[in-house]
């Protein structure tokens, strides 16, 4: 039997597993020198599956088994984005094995990006470990859009404290330059927070720097 055989419509028997979350099965066939990393027609890896499902235990025995913790899709998508919309015990195991916490996926957006952009049940113990584990608030995605800006437009007050607290430890310079980063459009968080009514992310960003001055402009 080949148990790295692989379909065009579904995946190898090493995903099916992780799939059904049969770790005792995972680890039979990885003994039996299945492949660990064969890619479905969406060129998903197992790991990256079992990080879509929240198995935290196939996570870790395929990564002991050697499997590529910053594998991609076509798009770019990685287990650690996959993972950290679902389940933060499989974040911490990747961070562990060296995944790229700041990867851009094909949208230029970044792990945190996604985070806040889904800001899913509890998903500020993610936003925080991932910052403590050297998480950019500076990176922007194709629209030129921090993780902060994002926060501001969601209206996600919490997390922006967060991350206006993790900039200023880096420096009140740094904070200022964080606060005021705008989008293509130069649209600022502040901005943002006001359009959308958003009473105490404006009441943060004023109290943090935010330039009430920044002006949108205007495309033809």
């Amino acid at each position: 039997m080949d148990f790295t055989e692989t379909y065009l419509d579904t995946c190898s028997t090493v995903s099916q597993a992780v799939r059904q979350n049969d770790v005792n099965s995972l680890k039979q066939l990885i003994q039996a020198g299945a492949e660990i990393d064969a890619r479905t027609f969406e060129y998903e890896t197992a790991l990256m599956l079992a990080c879509k499902g929240g198995h935290s235990e196939c996570v870790q025995t395929l990564l002991d088994a050697g499997a590529d913790p910053n594998s991609k899709t076509r798009e770019d998508f990685t287990p650690l984005v996959e993972a950290a919309v679902v389940n933060i015990e499989c974040v911490k195991i990747l961070i562990k094995a060296g995944a790229d916490v700041n990867h851009p996926i094909y949208t230029g957006d970044t792990t945190l990006h996604e985070v806040v952009r889904l800001h899913k049940d509890s998903f500020m113990d993610t936003v925080k470990y991932l910052l403590q584990n050297g998480a950019d608030l500076s990176v922007v995605n194709e629209y030129s859009l921090t993780p902060l800006f994002l926060a501001a437009s969601y209206g996600l007050a919490e997390c922006l404290q967060c991350f206006i607290e993790y900039a200023q430890e880096k420096g009140e310079e740094y904070k200022k330059i964080i606060v005021n980063m705008t989008a293509d459009d130069n649209a600022s968080p502040l901005y943002l927070s006001t359009q959308e009514e958003f009473v105490d992310c404006v009441q943060l960003l004023l109290q943090h720097g935010a330039d009430p001055n920044i002006h949108v402009t205007l495309f033809d």
